[in-house]
C-alpha cells in the first residue's frame, strides 16, 4: 500500500503499518483499516486495533483505534486472512 487510492481500495482489510515517527510511542501497528479522513492538517488513516492481538506497547496504551497520517507511513502491507 503506497498511494491514497490503495488505502481507499483496501478499506476494511487487515493491514500492518510501520511509521517514520512514533504514534503513541509505537512505530509498528496492525489492525483493520476502517477509515480515511481528509483533514486540514493532512490525510490520515484509522486502524481498528481490536481485530488483532497487539504487542505489549499497544496494550499498555489502552487504545482501540489509532489515527496515522499518510505522510508518516514508511511501510504498509496487507495481512493475509485465512
Amino acid at each position: 500500500l503506497t498511494r491514497r487510492e490503495d488505502f481507499e481500495r483496501f478499506d476494511g482489510s487487515l493491514v500492518k503499518v510501520q511509521t517514520f515517527e512514533p504514534v503513541r510511542n509505537n512505530r509498528h501497528w496492525q489492525g483493520r483499516l476502517t477509515a480515511r479522513i481528509d483533514s486540514g492538517a493532512g490525510e490520515t488513516i484509522t486502524l481498528d486495533l481490536n481485530e488483532v492481538k497487539q504487542n505489549s506497547k499497544s496494550r499498555k496504551a489502552g487504545v482501540s483505534t489509532v489515527e496515522i497520517a499518510l505522510a508518516n507511513i514508511e511501510k504498509a502491507q496487507l495481512v493475509p486472512e485465512i
